[in-house]
């Protein structure tokens, strides 16, 4: 099998992710099927977390569906999207694997490898065509998946009496806040997470509302997403 390796090393490149900052994960598998002159592409999207892993899922995909033509991938890893590749796997060059990593780069996804398997129909599909199938194929493994945006901010504790749970809770849902828990003792303790850019802001009217008596605990950055309206923090 032949990789194709691209890493992104131009200036200009570089400014172009910095502005992109939303990026996604992958919380549930997808998969598809799409059919095109009788050729089908069986397509699988999965979370990884190394090259190693992503490779593994290409060769067992490989095992799987055995007698096809090609299994067609692309993978990126990490947050910064610098680790990343693409294989067309006997396909003409440039129609399969950077179609695929086309999709993963589109929905701002990372960590994750898009594989698509290809049963040859009989019928030669030229190179728009084959760009746009393979294009397709991915596609619908995305749409069926579960995907999560990230979000960078803080994870903090706070603890407070009952007399300023109002105030709090009216602050915290204000600035975006995320409950992770909450118990309930001789007063009250939240674990949050708070976006980047209204930390600041709360923590500021925090300190105003309670006269400097309440501070947040334990306070870092972190990466989270929010999926069917719970948070959770990702590395």
């Amino acid at each position: 099998m032949v990789y194709i390796s691209r890493y992104i090393e131009a200036v200009e490149e570089e400014d172009e992710m910095a502005e992109n900052t939303t990026t996604k994960i992958v919380m549930e598998e997808g998969h598809g099927l799409y059919e095109e002159k009788k050729s089908r592409f069986i397509s699988q999207l999965y979370t990884v977390h190394s090259e190693e892993e992503a490779l593994a899922l290409v060769e067992a995909a490989k095992k799987r569906y055995y007698d096809a033509r090609h299994t067609c991938f692309a993978y990126i890893i990490g947050r910064d999207g610098r680790t990343l590749r693409a294989a067309d796997d006997g396909e003409p060059q440039g129609t399969a694997g950077r179609p695929i990593l086309d999709v993963l780069q589109g929905e701002g996804l990372h960590d994750a490898v898009l594989i698509v398997t290809r049963y040859f129909g009989g019928t030669l599909l030229g190179t728009g065509g084959l760009v746009r199938a393979y294009t397709r194929s991915a596609m619908d493994a995305v749409e069926q998946a579960k995907l999560a945006e990230e979000f960078r901010g803080v994870e903090f504790h706070l603890n407070y009496d009952y007399g300023m749970a109002g105030k709090v809770e009216y602050l915290f849902r204000n600035r975006n806040g995320v409950l992770l828990a909450q118990e309930y003792g001789a007063g009250v303790m939240i674990h949050g997470l708070l976006p980047e850019d209204s930390q600041e802001k709360f923590f500021s009217d925090l300190k105003n509302e309670s006269n400097g008596s309440l501070e947040a605990e334990e306070v870092k950055p972190c990466f989270y997403v929010v999926s069917e309206g719970h948070g959770q923090i990702v590395k």
